[in-house]
């Protein structure tokens, strides 16, 4: 009679994950993220390669991300909640498409990737980093030892051994390509690369949406109009439009982390700044707080408020019920409304209008972001001609120049 008890709580627990996991992927992998990804890499084009004035890094460079030769690996052919209802099979994509397909397949699995994609900078639950909130009463398993992970997004992405795409992974196959002389093997290598590139920046782009650094859960079982029985949705994720992702992506970034970025030499500090830039300046449906038409508590309970921003921080706009928030940038934000259909007032909500004015402030600071991302994950090269010869033969070495990116060097000749 125990073993049945455990065998019906294990199977209750697993099917309240896989809905879960249907629901925390909003901010879907089949349209959101490969436009993301495919956007970065036109801002890196833009700014690192098709520039006067390349980073220092990056001259001398011949780039093919918008050329159309392939690269053969292994890629998501059918998704599924579990590995066990997942496959893959060799398809030949451009690097770009790879990067693309990398914002797809970083959700694939479906139920480990639920609870992978959160990183809260600030702890707010005790130091947690990880995702620990309970949106609806059968979440159970967020906080249930068995199911949860406890591990967070930017070490997920890029570090940690479970994960055979990491940000780590992929300068392992870039590091293997450079050295390999047989063209089939290094392509092979090179499209591993550039996956692992592509689910890195899924979770970069991750950093830039307010509910996945506030450690707040947002299942959507039935959509934003059926919140109050069926889930815990929230309003940027399920309202925000592929599109946003090239219409705002050469918008203006946040000054300060712009500077940031340009200047990182990890891939650690960008995800640091960009999630910390989110969760100070963007608040989700759930965790508006201060004091506006009237004080007014967050809807998450049982851990404190984030300090910022605050409703009393805010513009309060009398003729169009709007709080706006102003950014260095420029940008005149609209973070929240407060007049319900029914008139009442002092209860704030994010609706479309308000989504699209955050995502031109959001958008162009993912893409400074993941394109200084992209600059680390390309290694340094020093090219040093010996001889060159009329016939066309020239001789000398390549050397892979040590980063805090790559600490090793190693020399080709």
């Amino acid at each position: 009679m125990q073993s049945i008890r455990k065998i019906l709580a294990w199977s209750a627990g697993a099917a309240c994950y896989v809905a879960l996991a249907l629901t925390l992927l909003a901010y879907d992998n089949a349209r959101m993220h490969p436009a993301i990804n495919a956007a970065i890499v036109e801002v890196f084009m833009k700014n690192c390669v098709n520039t006067i004035t390349p980073p220092e890094a990056l001259k001398g460079y011949i780039f093919v991300l918008n050329g159309s030769h392939t690269y053969t690996g292994p890629a998501i052919v059918n998704s599924g909640y579990f590995a066990a209802g997942t496959s893959e099979a060799d398809l030949a994509f451009t690097p770009k498409a790879w990067i693309a397909h990398g914002g797809y397949s970083a959700d694939i699995p479906e139920v480990p990737a639920a609870l992978r994609h959160f990183f809260d900078p600030l702890g707010i639950d005790g130091g947690k980093t990880w995702l620990t909130d309970r949106g609806t009463n059968w979440e159970w398993i967020v906080n249930n030892n068995a199911f949860n992970p406890r591990i967070n997004a930017r070490d997920w992405a890029l570090t940690h051994a479970d994960n055979s795409w990491s940000f780590e992974k992929g300068k392992e196959w870039m590091r293997k390509a450079l050295a390999e002389e047989d063209e089939k093997t290094r392509d092979g290598y090179m499209a591993r690369a550039w996956r692992c590139l592509g689910e890195t920046l899924h979770l970069v782009a991750d950093m830039g949406c307010p509910v996945h650094v506030r450690n707040d859960s947002h299942a959507d079982v039935a959509g934003w109009e059926y919140r109050r029985a069926l889930g815990d949705p929230d309003p940027y994720e399920v309202m925000v439009d592929s599109a946003f992702a090239g219409k705002y992506a050469n918008g203006t970034p946040d000054p300060s982390l712009k500077t940031t970025c340009r200047s990182a030499e990890t891939a650690y500090e960008i995800f640091n700044t960009l999630a910390t830039f989110t969760n100070a300046n963007f608040f989700t449906y759930e965790t508006i707080s201060g004091t506006g038409v009237k004080k007014y508590d967050p809807l998450i309970k049982g851990r404190p408020a984030y300090s910022s921003p605050k409703l009393e921080q805010l513009e309060y706009d009398e003729l169009d019920y709007t709080y706006y928030k102003n950014f260095p940038g420029g940008q005149r934000v609209k973070m929240c409304k407060d007049l319900s259909y029914l008139y009442f007032r002092g209860y704030p909500y994010i609706d479309i209008d308000c989504v699209e004015s955050q995502a031109r402030v959001l958008m162009p600071n993912v893409m400074e972001a993941g394109s200084n991302v992209m600059r680390l994950f390309i290694p340094k090269l020093k090219v040093s001609i010996s001889k060159a010869k009329i016939d066309g033969t020239v001789k000398g070495t390549v050397s892979h120049v040590k980063t805090k990116e790559y600490t090793s060097t190693a020399v080709c000749r």
